[in-house]
């Protein structure tokens, strides 16, 4: 990963381990929601901290289609265009 990926890993696997009490170690770029047991609603919760750190709005369909941690990094680092991994049919 480059510096900035591993910057924005960082910021994610440090909000989810503050927020949901999760272990850090078990936060990788493969991790799922499913994986860490979070729901969709703790996905909302993760974008808006997200959004408050980075002091950005995010559009409704930024993130739609997301599979893993590693695609939120891709979005946020400037690696994929948000909406990227949303299925076609719901692409801007």
């Amino acid at each position: 990963m480059s510096a900035n990926r591993d910057e924005v890993m960082a910021e994610i696997r440090a909000l989810l381990v503050k927020n949901f009490r999760l272990n850090g170690e078990d936060i990788t770029p493969e991790s799922t929601l499913k994986s860490l047991d979070l729901d969709s609603i703790d996905f909302i919760d993760l974008i808006s901290e997200l959004e408050r750190n980075r002091k950005l709005r995010f559009a409704p369909n930024d993130f739609a289609g997301v599979k893993t941690i590693d695609n939120v990094v891709s979005i946020l680092a400037g690696d994929a265009a948000p909406g990227s991994f949303a299925p076609k049919d719901q692409q801007k």
